[in-house]
């Protein structure tokens, strides 16, 4: 058939509770995967979340495909899943180097299996039985990802109650056959193969828990994302060797070159404390303080139609139970030159002329 390409964008991770391994085939993407039934579909259920994270890949669509931040090593991603009707839906959600066109551009892939179950590629088969059935909430998954190794690992679980636990539906997978030589992955694909049906499929946040940046004095380093114009979370854990370093991170539109181009800023001030900038000067809500070589997790909340944000500051080696934030700005305004943009896409960080150095890891972008 003719298969049309869609292309979105978004980013993400969440955690996962490994639990049981279970091994099944069946579906029809292709000829060699046999089919053994195992449960039924019953009726459609939908949902909506803030505009750009949701998308419905409905039967004769074609592929659907969200960019995510191109990685060549290990990451997390997951999604929230409504499948709908008939019983005999076939989806996949998988992730691919570039747009995908077919099943063969996928790597890891998760597949809602006509047969009742959702299950995962293991090289030149899938593997696993989770039952899924319609009308009864989220059935979420998540994948832990690593390229070198072209392997990766499904949880799942259906959320029918609040913090129900993960299950482990394979581990240590290997991409699909015809992927086992790549070296990127950037995009999320989905399809129905089904004749009918549907399949919503919310991305969660996307995370590369190996990935750091880090920037010694007078250099300006950043990271990208997919443009954002709306709302968005941005977390990322953030450590100095230096417990009077002078160094700010901030969100920006393009690659920032000075202060004036980060637009959300928080601050290690050179006195052991945290600030962040509110228009034309930094401020603070609470001083919360810092020191060597801690990691400290940042989390900013923007809303870049206001031009307005929060960022909350705590302690990174701990449980957010134990530790959990606080707020270092409430509503602050973008820096003054910042005041008209309308998007941003970049991570900055700088240290500005005091010894030791500033590193940023486990950049979070959540829309």
């Amino acid at each position: 058939m003719s298969h049309v390409v869609t292309q979105r964008f978004i980013t993400g991770s969440f955690t996962a509770i490994p639990l049981l391994l279970a091994a099944c085939s069946g579906g029809a993407d292709e000829s060699q995967d046999s089919t053994e039934p195992i449960g039924t579909v019953a009726s459609s259920v939908g949902a909506t979340t803030e505009q750009g994270r949701c998308e419905v890949v409905n039967a004769g669509d074609g592929w659907i495909n969200t960019f995510m931040p191109q990685s060549v090593g290990t990451f997390s991603i997951g999604s929230s899943n409504y499948p709908g009707t008939p019983s005999s839906l076939d989806t996949v959600v998988g992730l691919s180097n570039g747009p995908a066109d077919a099943f063969s551009d996928l790597g890891p892939i998760v597949r809602f299996n006509p047969n009742g179950n959702m299950d995962a590629r293991d090289g030149d088969q899938y593997v696993g039985a989770f039952p899924y059935t319609t009308g009864e909430g989220a059935f979420e998954f998540r994948m832990d990802v690593s390229i070198p190794t072209h392997t990766y690992t499904v949880w799942v679980r259906h959320l029918d109650s609040p913090f129900k636990p993960f299950e482990l539906l394979g581990e240590n997978l290997r991409f699909r056959t015809q992927q086992s030589n790549v070296t990127r992955l950037d995009n999320i694909g989905r399809f129905t193969d089904s004749a009918e049906g549907h399949l919503q499929t919310c991305i969660s946040p996307y995370t590369a828990p190996d990935a750091c940046t880090t920037s010694a004095s007078g250099a300006w380093s950043s990271r990208g994302f997919p443009a954002r114009g709306g709302q968005l979370r941005i977390e990322l854990i953030a450590t100095t060797t230096s417990g009077s370093i002078d160094a700010v991170i901030g969100a920006s539109k393009g690659t920032p070159t000075g202060f004036s181009s980060l637009a959300p800023i928080v601050r290690f001030r050179t006195d052991g404390t945290f600030d962040a900038r509110n228009g034309a000067a930094y401020s603070r809500v609470n001083a919360v303080p810092y020191v060597a070589n801690q990691p400290y997790k940042i989390a900013l909340d923007i809303d870049i139609a206001s031009r307005t944000y929060s960022a909350m500051v705590r302690d990174g080696n701990k449980p957010i139970y134990d530790s959990p934030y606080v707020t270092v700005a409430q509503g602050y305004a973008f820096r003054s030159e910042q005041a008209q943009v309308t998007s941003l896409d970049r991570v900055g960080q700088f240290v500005d002329g005091t010894p030791g150095s500033l590193s940023v890891c486990n950049l979070t972008v959540a829309y």
